[in-house]
């Protein structure tokens, strides 16, 4: 029972975190991630994940001749 409290307590932190990184301005989240906040990195993450898939999709999909080469590339 007091795991699943803590577990809980946990979450509702994190969120409320992450409601506190939707509020600031992109240049506050930046200057907070180049002081390696871990908080601010996910924010980063979370706000332009869509945007970039949508911009490797579409370079992809104008240029196939790129895909081979960038997907056979491991990371």
């Amino acid at each position: 029972m007091n795991a699943e409290r803590n577990k809980a307590e946990g979450v509702r932190r994190r969120e409320a975190k992450a409601k506190h990184m939707e509020a600031l301005d992109v240049e506050s989240v930046i200057e907070r991630a180049r002081g390696h906040d871990a908080e601010a990195l996910g924010e980063i993450y979370r706000r332009y994940v869509r945007r970039v898939f949508e911009l490797c999709r579409y370079m992809f999909e104008r240029r196939p001749e790129l895909r081979a080469p960038i997907l056979s590339k491991r990371v």
